[in-house]
């Protein structure tokens, strides 16, 4: 699909058809019902628009946190009703800055955030991510195709690379990178962010001049990525890792997907600085181990919650019965004693 096709559906309708956040699952047990998630007084509309996989979700899950705002993604403009949106707001989306989007924006009072994370790291994350989420293909609407291919590959494969170095992985790189050159966005860089949380949150506090409604610490600790990790249970939060794409990626082939990418390096400030002593097999291994470590932390996280309905369900058993033994002694004194005895007897 063309960048024009993509700017076609770019219309806002009264449908509400967007999804509760980018994936199936709310982040509820994260805490954002608890108090500290108060509103802040005064009109505050911010919009994360991102490269898919820059660390999107976290960000405007800790905006919420920090600033009091009410939060959605969506995979499309349209998703949006918004006429309806609330007075503190932060979206999510993955859409480049066309011109329908941008005067969407100025007229309800949007701040555009991009997140800038190095294209190589974004693209191992998508590898990882993808077997979870066949959704992945309405990021851009699909422009420039889909993540099929590269179900199940390893970094090093023909088929990984082909895709890095192709017009899909194109189109959402160039998300950040296009918006990044667009006056007025705010930048924030996903390995300052994973570096110290505060001390971006506090950056950018200042620079848009709102007050956090929480400490913010408070609101990164509500919302870390451990958290994250933990109340999710579709793998939409990994590693964290800026550098781990240094452990999965040989130089030679780090080299062959960044000068493809060499105009969205350039303008995010990239290099390709890639562990030239990282042998083939050594990285496949590593990616191997990486997945390997993944599926055994979520197998036990499965059994974790399997032996916590286990023993949800003896506690229910042993109520119904305690509440049987009460009802059978209140009705029936005599003949429940001498059942007793008659158990009790030697």
């Amino acid at each position: 699909m063309s960048r024009a096709a993509v700017d076609s559906r770019n219309k806002p309708t009264l449908s509400s058809a967007g999804e509760r956040g980018t994936g199936t699952q709310t982040d509820d047990d994260l805490g954002r019902n608890k108090p500290y998630h108060r509103r802040g007084r005064g009109r505050v509309r911010l919009a994360v628009i991102s490269t898919p996989r820059s660390g999107n979700t976290w960000f405007r899950l800790l905006l919420h946190s920090a600033f009091g705002l009410e939060e959605r993604g969506v995979h499309n403009p349209s998703d949006l009703e918004w006429s309806r949106l609330p007075e503190r707001f932060v979206l999510q989306l993955h859409w480049p800055p066309t011109e329908a989007l941008r005067q969407q924006l100025t007229a309800h009072g949007f701040q555009p955030i991009t997140l800038a994370r190095h294209p190589l790291g974004v693209l191992i994350s998508i590898l990882h991510y993808v077997p979870n989420h066949p959704k992945s293909a309405r990021w851009l609407e699909g422009t420039g195709g889909d993540e099929r291919s590269i179900v199940g590959a390893l970094p090093r494969s023909g088929a990984f690379l082909k895709y890095a170095t192709g017009s899909r992985a194109a189109a959402l790189l160039n998300v950040s990178r296009d918006w990044w050159m667009v006056p007025g966005t705010c930048q924030v860089r996903y390995e300052d962010l994973v570096a110290d949380p505060v001390v971006t949150l506090e950056r950018l506090s200042n620079d848009l001049g709102i007050e956090p409604v929480v400490p913010l610490a408070e609101a990164v600790e509500a919302f870390s990525i451990g958290r994250l990790r933990d109340a999710r249970r579709d793998q939409h939060a990994w590693r964290g890792d800026p550098d781990l794409w240094k452990t999965l990626l040989p130089a030679a082939e780090a080299r062959q997907i960044c000068q493809t990418h060499d105009a969205c390096m350039r303008t995010l400030g990239y290099q390709c600085d890639a562990d030239a002593t990282l042998e083939p097999a050594q990285a496949d291994l590593n990616w191997l181990n990486a997945e390997f470590a993944t599926l055994w932390d979520h197998v036990n996280r499965v059994k974790d919650r399997l032996a916590a309905l286990v023993e949800a369900e003896e506690r229910r058993q042993l109520g119904v019965l305690g509440r049987l033994k009460r009802s059978l002694s209140a009705r029936f004194p005599r003949a429940v004693g001498w059942l007793k005895m008659r158990l009790l007897r030697p």
